[in-house]
């Protein structure tokens, strides 16, 4: 039996080296500008510590059936309304931002009907029994493989779901401010003083904007994030489990940061495709 040869050990390990081994890669959460939902403000902080934004939940105008004359009326009331609610400020101006999805969770909805409820028909047996046979109802008709394929029309799968639209208004404050560019009151009260004057504005052309808290904006961004989670769980009780919670005023000073809270698998960059891959679905921006 031969002996063993010893390892050549050169001795060149830096421990900057040592430090390269265990470098951890950029992480895409580092990118997202939420750091937490400010309660008495109704409102996100960004991550610079001062830009605040809000989000609001539309629900649009009926235009099936309009004549074109009449859609046109609607354009330009949106048009005005944005215009004339938005101060100009070519240092940190106000951003408006639209966003219009399907969604096939039915907690929202099954939610307005509680809400519907009159104080003397809550907990009744009929009252019990009519939610659970809604909620067994749209659970069923909004399974991602639907109740049919509809062969005729869509070329798709017939199930439930709703169509969401939610507006977001912030600005980015700049970092240092000039003689110029004086603040005379709070980017919180700035904030709620421009969304007041929107709402109105969209109101008077038929348009309702909800305001929502923070539980609401987490549970669509969390959605979005982790279309399809895989953690051996159905994916309400995924949802249910990391839900928002509202922060406890605490001695320490510990919070949750809003941000972390949203991704639970890893994204993957995609650069051949020009894609992002959320649990194993293609998203892009365009």
């Amino acid at each position: 039996m031969k002996n063993p040869k010893a390892l050549h050990r050169p001795g060149k390990l830096r421990e900057a080296d040592e430090a390269a081994i265990y470098r951890a890669s950029p992480s895409i959460i580092d990118y997202l500008p939420w750091v937490e939902y400010l309660e008495d403000g109704q409102c996100l902080l960004l991550d610079d510590g001062v830009s605040v934004g809000a989000v609001y939940r539309i629900e649009p105008v009926a235009t099936e059936g309009r004549p074109v004359e009449r859609l046109i009326e609607i354009r330009d009331q949106l048009e005005d309304a944005i215009q004339d609610s938005l101060e100009e400020d070519d240092i940190s101006p106000w951003v408006v931002q639209f966003f219009c999805q399907d969604e096939d969770d039915p907690a929202s909805y099954l939610n307005t009907l509680r809400n519907y409820i009159k104080p003397w028909a809550q907990g009744t047996a009929f009252t019990e029994a009519f939610l659970a046979e809604s909620e067994r109802h749209l659970n069923s008709i909004a399974q991602p493989e639907g109740i049919f394929y509809d062969s005729l029309i869509t070329g798709q799968p017939w199930r439930g779901q709703q169509r969401q639209t939610r507006m977001v208004v912030y600005r980015w404050l700049p970092a240092h401010k000039s003689q110029t560019h004086h603040q005379t009151v709070s980017p919180v009260a700035a904030l709620n003083q421009v969304c007041e004057r929107l709402v109105s504005s969209l109101a008077a052309a038929g348009i309702v904007a909800v305001r929502q808290n923070g539980e609401q904006i987490h549970s669509w961004l969390l959605r979005h994030f982790n279309p399809a989670p895989d953690w051996s769980m159905a994916k309400v009780d995924f949802y249910h489990t990391v839900s928002y919670e509202t922060p406890m005023q605490l001695e320490l000073p510990i919070y949750n940061d809003f941000a972390e809270s949203l991704w639970f698998t890893p994204p993957v960059s995609d650069p051949e495709n020009g894609v992002w891959w959320f649990d194993g679905l293609p998203h892009k921006a365009v």
